[in-house]
C-alpha cells in the first residue's frame, strides 16, 4: 500500500518571489504477518523530475507485484534484481527500501 501526495515547503529553487515550490511525497507501508512498515520517499523535479504520481506507478507496476506473497529476505533479493533495470525514480525506490529495511528491524525486535 502506498499514499501519494504533493505539498508545498520552503524551497525557494525553481520558485518565483513569494511562491511556495512543489515537493512530491510518497509512503509506502509494508505488512507481513503482525508486522507494519513504513517508507518515505521523495522527488524533487528540480533533480529527478519524478512526481508523486510517478512515485506510485513505478512501485505499483514494477515492484509490488512481485514482492507481495514474499518472506523479508526474498523482498530484499527482488527489489535489488528490480531496481538495475530502473536508474530513474530515486524517491520512490527509496521508500519501498527503507519500508522494507523497517520491516526487517521489527521483525528482529
Amino acid at each position: 500500500m502506498f499514499l501519494a501526495f504533493d505539498f508545498s515547503d520552503s524551497y525557494k529553487d525553481g520558485a518565483s518571489s513569494g511562491e511556495r515550490y512543489m515537493t512530491h511525497h510518497m509512503f509506502v507501508r509494508v505488512r507481513a504477518g503482525e508486522f507494519t512498515a513504513l517508507g518515505e520517499g521523495t522527488e524533487l523535479c528540480l533533480f529527478t523530475g519524478g512526481t508523486s504520481s510517478t512515485m506510485a506507478e513505478i512501485i505499483q507496476t514494477q515492484f509490488t507485484p512481485h514482492i507481495i506473497g514474499s518472506t523479508i529476505n526474498q523482498a530484499f533479493q527482488i527489489f535489488h534484481q528490480k531496481n538495475k533495470p530502473y536508474p530513474h525514480n530515486p524517491g520512490a525506490k527509496l521508500g519501498l527500501e527503507m519500508a522494507l529495511y523497517d520491516l526487517l528491524a521489527k521483525t528482529r525486535g
